[in-house]
């Protein structure tokens, strides 16, 4: 799977919210004047600043307790 992928499943979405205002101010941090789009670039530099709390192996878990639990 793809990074980029990778954060899309791993990720709440609050932390996808937080990833985006992070690309945003990638954008503008590049220079306000020239801010009018946000570029796979600046999630890029937002994806090595902003990380999912949980990993695949913790989704794993909670995902087979659910179906241990669940009637």
């Amino acid at each position: 799977m793809q990074p980029e992928c990778w954060f899309a499943t791993c990720a709440s979405p609050t932390e996808l919210a937080g990833l985006c205002r992070e690309a945003a101010l990638a954008a503008l941090r590049e220079g306000l004047v020239g801010a009018q789009a946000v570029a796979a670039r600046h999630f890029a530099t937002a994806r090595a600043e902003v990380a999912p709390a949980l990993t695949a192996s913790d989704l794993a878990k909670h995902e087979a307790w659910g179906f241990k639990f669940s009637r």
